[in-house]
């Protein structure tokens, strides 16, 4: 063949000038190196150092490299194809240089539509070549075949055109057996029947050639032979600690893809019209002494992509030391239940897990360690986890002694549900149920488990994502909670539940653990523990460095319970948070409990409850968990429900020994959730921005609260509780039971109470204010009882810098009731008022009510406002006292106020008062030395009428002395 030359003059044709520009042909050209900007461009072919002026290829599927030389070794360039049966193989291409061509197989009987490959070099196309393709004389179903050592008939149908006349060669070990033909179409196809002989050698490749004149094609057969081992079935077999690798060779080009398992790898390597391919399988390691098969087969890639499956090949086991499969976790569990030897699972007396187990298909899974029988040993999940764990009442391990299990976790996909029934205590923990004497470490839950078993009655339950009882020589650290634990338990008076989400209860030390996910209380279990963390902290034990970032919902029926986001009850005697340094910085939900006059529930950021004779501690923490009451679905009937930021409170009968709170910082708002049609009927509903109630000897110092409380979650507002209040404080709730002292104390957000008494102050009496909510920047209520108790309340430099809300009740800046108090230094500059529902019964600066009580030294601001709800409410307003209970004595001694107070009357006879300094007080209230300034019932304060008593006390009753005016400027 000549040679194909292309000659271009530039002045000649405009389109080699494009070509021949920087911009045309490419920016990486580099034409100032071209002396000679008239050079001709020439390009010709080759195709293995022969030069070529067009291609012509066979029907059978291959890649050639295609010569292409041009004079310019500066230039870019590429081929392009208009045939996607011939495939340029795309790559930049500088000067001379080749290009690859892959050719797919023509299974047709007509030639290829001819292709045309052509030179691109900027804006130039031309110096083009073209391709041709030949038909095929025959369409095999299947050109290749894998036989085995043993050989075996293989059957593949040769279809034809009606008038080929065609014949077949035998290969020396190959036989062929011609069967039927049929015809249709044109179309005439035959069986055809190798049969491979029996290989007594090595493996080898052989082929059958079919002719038809000059057209040729093959069917390729590789077999087996006795370069391999095989076992007494004659499967291909690899022995234990062997390489177990094995290659087979099949046509170039021919072959798609390997398809084996996991556990093996498949590769393909082009040759000079061969292709070798090779597998190679992992080392079966095996924990339940199982030899495995691998099924294997080869991807053509024909037109009908046949899949060619390879002769069964196996592997013998190597021992694991350790555990690998679901097989063996059941065979381990069941040795360990039948007390034999678990040597076999074992490194250096370590049980270790080497990879993740899927248990996708087990049954029967009860768990590892029975209480005759409980896992004794050391057990490393090296990280891994335990997949798909499902249709089973059973965690990982039912009962551990002395032993170690660390580094597990319960993985994605895992779901458990216990619906059983325990003689006794009833234990369930996602990792552990029992453990004693065990460290339980770094292990987790992803899945999700749903407890609903049962115990005998009076027997309690202990259930935890982690842990469900560990006893006070066991150790819980470092674990973690991502998927929920949801308790469903069937209703039951007698049982008592422990729950958490790492542990239902560790009587010894359980640290630095976290909780992401969800706990979930729905059961109809009358008396409940719940704790993001844990459900209680016992008496010697240990906690610290735990947090809680997750959701703790209480629902179902419950009439006694203790929740928090930590930890659900303190029961240590001395309970120090200082020295706990854990974390809560999630959610508690209070959805529902048992609509009971008995029922009592207490929610906590860090803790629900503080038992009785305990002297719990906090100190130096930052509570961020946000708390919703959810009063909206169901009608609520209770005795208590009492909820902190920190603490939701003690037992309201039986105090504690004493409670200290200095220095913390509540971030995280409490939401209360109201329907305006159903009445919350709870005797008491207690809320603080630390503590919700407290009930014995108590201090608090340097507490702030930045977190609105008692807010609508959803803009619904006034749901009355018939009789019954809602206290709230921005540090505390309600105290009693004990002398309470409040030193430095800050609020700097929203308060309000929408809970409200429907039945107002009653029959006008005092006993009837006991049940009116009441709302105090500092302090809620102190002594809130109709037979006021001994104990005295301090309060020191304490401020309130926010808005401040009760619908038909009390709110003072700094307390909203108070009796045998002294509040000394106090400020507060936020405003009570709402704009909406604003009907107020009794408002002060510092206090709303008071009885027995000092106020001095103590400064106000803001706009107060106190209005009466029809017939029912009293509405007194005070620029430092709203109102002095019955016979009193109280004294404002050295106060400040400035701002417009006012006190607007409704329907009845019920009274109404406004005074610069008390609104309404009694014969023994005394004020000294106390200044104010701006309007009263509308009057503006002036040097003349300051000293009015009207002015200064509302109703007129008392005494008031050295009264001066003051601007308001502080």
């Amino acid at each position: 063949m000549k040679r194909y030359n292309l000659y271009i003059l530039f002045a000649a044709a405009a389109i080699f000038a494009a070509a021949c520009t920087e911009e045309a042909i490419s920016e990486k050209d580099d034409l100032a190196s071209r002396t000679d900007k008239s050079e001709k461009l020439e390009v010709s072919f080759s195709l293995d150092g022969s030069p070529v002026s067009a291609l012509n290829f066979t029907h059978n599927a291959t890649v050639r490299e295609l010569e292409v030389n041009v004079n310019n070794e500066n230039l870019y360039w590429n081929l392009e194809s208009n045939r996607s049966w011939c495939k340029v193989v795309e790559a930049e291409h500088k000067g001379s240089g080749t290009v690859t061509l892959e050719i797919s197989a023509n299974e047709g009987f007509d030639a290829r539509e001819q292709a045309t490959l052509t030179f691109v070099a900027g804006a130039y196309r031309g110096s083009s070549i073209t391709a041709d393709q030949t038909a095929t004389a025959f369409i095999l179903n299947q050109p290749y075949f894998v036989s085995p050592i043993g050989g075996g008939a293989l059957t593949v149908k040769v279809t034809t055109l009606d008038e080929t006349v065609w014949s077949y060669e035998e290969n020396d070990w190959i036989g062929i057996t011609e069967g039927g033909k049929t015809s249709t179409g044109g179309f005439t196809t035959t069986t055809l029947t190798l049969t491979p002989a029996v290989n007594t050698d090595d493996s080898r490749f052989g082929s059958v050639e079919l002719a038809s004149g000059a057209e040729k094609d093959y069917i390729y057969v590789y077999q087996f032979g006795t370069d391999l081992n095989y076992d007494d079935a004659g499967n291909i077999f690899f022995a234990s600690g062997t390489p177990a690798s094995l290659s087979l060779t099949a046509p170039a080009f021919m072959v798609k893809n390997v398809q084996v398992p996991d556990f093996a790898t498949g590769t393909i390597a082009e040759g000079e019209g061969t292709a070798t391919i090779t597998i190679v399988m992992e080392d079966n390691l095996s924990d339940c002494a199982e030899v495995r098969q691998m099924d294997a087969s080869l991807q053509l890639g024909n037109a009908s992509a046949t899949l060619v499956a390879l002769p069964a090949i196996v592997q013998d086991y190597t021992p694991a030391y350790g555990l690998v499969t679901a097989a063996g976790l059941q065979a381990f569990a069941k040795a360990v239940k039948e007390g034999t030897s678990t040597a076999d699972w074992e490194s250096e007396g370590v049980v270790r897990v080497l990879r993740d187990i899927d248990m996708n298909g087990v049954s029967g899974w009860e768990g590892i360690g029975t209480a005759d029988h409980p896992f004794t040993g050391k057990f490393n999940g090296g990280g891994f986890s335990v997949i798909n764990l499902k249709n089973t009442a059973y965690g990982l391990f039912g009962h551990a002694k002395d032993a170690t299990i660390e580094n597990i976790c319960l993985g994605k996909g895992c779901s458990i549900y216990n619906g059983l029934h325990y003689t006794g205590p009833g234990c369930f923990g996602g990792i552990v149920s029992v453990a004693e004497g065990t460290t339980v470490s770094g292990c987790g839950m992803a899945g999700t488990i749903e407890f609903g078993g049962s115990s005998d009655d009076e027997d309690p339950l202990y259930v935890g994502g982690i842990v469900g009882k560990a006893d006070n020589s066991s150790t819980v650290k470092g674990c973690s909670l991502t998927g929920s634990l949801t308790l469903s338990s069937p209703a039951s008076d007698g049982t008592e539940y422990y729950c958490g989400g790492i542990a239902g209860l560790c009587e010894g030390a359980l640290t630095a653990s976290e909780v992401l996910g969800k706990l979930t209380y729905s059961s109809g279990v009358a008396t409940a523990y719940i704790g993001g963390v844990q459900s209680k902290v016992a008496e010697g034990a240990s906690v610290g460095n735990n947090s809680f970032m997750g959701t703790v919902s209480l629902g179902g029926s419950a009439m006694s319970a203790a929740a928090g986001g930590l930890y659900g009850l303190l029961e240590a005697g001395s309970f120090d948070a200082a020295t706990d340094k854990s974390v809560s910085l999630g959610t508690v939900e209070i959805k529902a409990f048992r609509a009971n006059a008995a029922s009592c529930i207490h929610v906590g950021g860090f803790a629900g409850k503080a038992a009785a004779g305990t002297s719990p501690s906090f100190k130096g923490y930052e509570s961020q968990t946000n708390i919703l009451m959810d009063c909206s679905a169901a009608v609520y009937s209770g005795k208590y429900v009492f909820i902190g930021g920190f603490l939701g409170g003690c037992d309201p009968d039986n105090p504690v020994e004493s409670a200290t709170f200095d220095n913390l910082k509540n971030s995280g708002a409490i939401a209360v959730k109201v329907n305006t049609s159903i009445a919350c009927n709870v005797r008491r509903t207690w809320i603080g921005g630390v503590a919700g109630m407290v009930n014995g000897p108590s201090s608090f110092t340097s507490c702030v609260n930045n977190a609105d409380l008692g807010k609508s979650s959803d803009g619904v507002y006034c749901a009355r509780s018939n009789g019954y209040n809602q206290i709230i404080g921005g540090i505390a709730g309600h105290v009693h039971g004990g002398n309470a002292v409040f030193a430095n104390c800050t609020n700097q957000a929203d308060l309000e109470s929408h809970i409200y008494n429907n039945n107002g102050l009653g029959n006008g009496t005092w006993d009837g204010m006991y049940t009116l909510p009441s709302v105090g920047g500092i302090l809620g209520a102190f002594n809130y009882y109709t037979s006021p108790e001994t104990y005295t309340l301090s309060m020191t430099s304490c401020a309130n810098g926010k808005r401040l809300f009760s619908y038909r009740g009390h709110t003072g800046g700094i307390v909203g009731y108070c009796c045998n108090a002294t509040i000394d230094g106090c400020t507060n500059l936020g405003r009570q008022s709402n704009g909406t529902n604003d009907q107020c019964a009794i408002r002060g600066g510092i206090a709303g009510g008071a009885a027995n009580a000092t106020v001095k030294n103590c400064t106000a601001t803001g706009d107060i406002t106190s209005k009466t709800y029809g017939s029912a409410d009293h509405a007194n307003a005070g620029g430092i006292v709203g109102m002095v209970s019955g016979s009193a004595a109280v004294t404002v001694d050295n106060c400040s106020y400035f701002g417009a107070v006012k006190a607007e009357k409704g329907t009845g006879d019920k009274p109404f008062n406004a005074g610069g300094i008390v609104g309404m007080g009694t014969s023994e209230t005394h004020v000294t030395g106390c200044k104010y300034g701006g309007s009263v019932q509308g009057v503006e304060i002036n040097e003349n009428n300051v000293g009015t008593l009207k002015n200064v006390i509302g109703n007129e009753s008392g005494e008031a002395t050295g009264t001066n005016y003051w601007s308001g400027n502080i």
